[in-house]
């Protein structure tokens, strides 16, 4: 079945006219990588469809950084508690 992609502003992306090429501010290029040849190309689209790629993108970056952070975190404490703990029983004796 045909995808036919339809703009809400009622316009099209790019259309070709009398020796020119009329395009969308809206329609922009995302350098993707080809994952079998690693070549780069830029594949164009408008600007409201890249938005939610981007919004994924940047939520998955933000689950790996809290993830390194709460490691982080967590190594922190314990070796603040080895610190605690090897200070009380020099303390002690």
């Amino acid at each position: 079945m045909e995808i036919k992609k339809t703009c809400p502003y009622g316009s099209e992306c790019e259309t070709a006219k009398d020796g020119y090429i009329e395009r969308c501010i809206l329609y922009i290029p995302y350098p993707m990588e080809n994952i079998e040849t690693k070549e780069i190309k830029d594949i164009y689209d408008c600007s409201h469809n890249w938005a939610s790629s981007f919004a994924r993108e940047a939520a998955a970056t933000n689950r790996g950084q809290t993830a390194a952070i709460e490691s982080l975190r967590n190594e922190t404490v314990k070796r603040q508690n080895l610190a605690i703990d090897s200070m009380r029983r020099l303390d002690g004796n």
